[in-house]
């Protein structure tokens, strides 16, 4: 039998702002709401890691491992959008827009959340941009902050507590 109480975590979604420096701390709290958390992508976990990593090679491979989650919580990616795709209830972290109205006017398969304006006007106000790399300029009214924090990791989804990330995940399992 399979388990449905498994939530996937995205470790990465290709572009420097779509990783977090440190998805264990979601995976804690992920476990410690009662849920088995488990690994998607092709970043290394860290060292400390506990928790199991599915590698998935092909679209194929990818869609078969994450058809049974219960949820899943990851980036502006082909992952994401897969998931909700597949009617896997989802939260999705965004470091510089907000794809709901897409989401919606194509027609959502399943529950979502979108976290991003709160934290999008914190980094505005705190680095005087947005965590959006690469772009030097305005991107939906916001600049760019990749110059000031060239490191690997999108700050503003590093801030998000996991705790608010895991509220918002069983506030879309509980609409399912």
């Amino acid at each position: 039998a399979v388990s449905r109480n498994i939530v996937g975590i995205q470790l990465n979604g290709g572009w420097r702002h779509k990783r977090l420096q440190n998805p264990v701390r979601i995976a804690d709290e992920v476990a410690a709401a009662g849920y088995s958390p488990v690994f998607f992508g092709t970043d290394a976990p860290p060292m400390d890691n506990p928790y199991p990593v599915i590698k998935t090679p092909t679209i194929q491979d990818f869609a078969q491992n994450i058809k049974c989650l219960k949820g899943w919580i990851g980036f502006d990616s082909g992952g994401s959008y897969l998931a909700n795709c597949l009617g896997i209830p989802s939260v999705w972290l965004f470091a510089s827009h907000n794809p709901g109205g897409l989401i919606e006017q194509c027609g959502a398969a399943a529950p979502f959340r979108t976290i991003w304006p709160n934290k999008m006007a914190y980094c505005a106000r705190v680095h005087g941009a947005t965590c959006r790399p690469g772009l030097n300029a305005a991107f939906n009214g916001w600049g760019t902050c990749g110059r000031l924090h060239p490191t690997p990791g999108a700050v503003c989804l590093d801030e998000i507590e996991p705790s608010y990330i895991v509220g918002e995940l069983q506030t879309v399992l509980a609409a399912k």
